[in-house]
């Protein structure tokens, strides 16, 4: 059918722009994969969030649009809190890409807040400090209280 013509489409689009990350074409792939997503499958499907997510990902690395990205950030979040509930792994990725973005535009108590939200849901899943996962949480919180000293 042409709406799964569209789909494989948009899941090429992905590839690409996963394969050009860090360029502008990556945004392009992003953007477009994107739009054929919210229109065949809605905002609320959990592809259309993670190509959402992967533009606000260049947003904050290859852009270094930290305002943008936190706004893309926060409706991700805000999404899977709506999608999964509240205690859902992928909730605490967006809590942590959050609190990245958040740092890097100086807001420690968001940060810290978003931080706190993420390793609490980790905790709940019962995933120990040597965990891989809390492992970078709890370097990227360090680095934030680091930072925080230097201002």
């Amino acid at each position: 059918t042409r709406h799964s013509c569209q789909l494989l489409l948009s899941c090429v689009l992905d590839a690409l722009g996963d394969a050009t990350a860090g360029k502008k074409t990556a945004t392009q792939f992003y953007e477009r994969s994107f739009d054929i997503k919210f229109q065949i499958l809605g905002p609320w499907h959990t592809d259309t969030v993670e190509t959402f997510n992967r533009l606000a990902g260049i947003c904050t690395r290859s852009q270094r649009q930290h305002q943008q990205a936190s706004h893309m950030y926060q409706q991700v979040y805000e999404l899977r809190v709506a999608i999964y509930g509240n205690t859902h792994p992928s909730v605490a990725i967006a809590a942590h890409m959050l609190a990245n973005v958040h740092v890097c535009l100086g807001k420690w108590d968001d940060a810290d807040q978003n931080y706190r939200l993420a390793k609490n849901i980790y905790s709940r899943m019962g995933l120990g400090p040597h965990h891989s996962v809390v492992e970078h949480l709890s370097k990227d919180i360090h680095e934030m209280m680091l930072l925080r000293l230097e201002v």
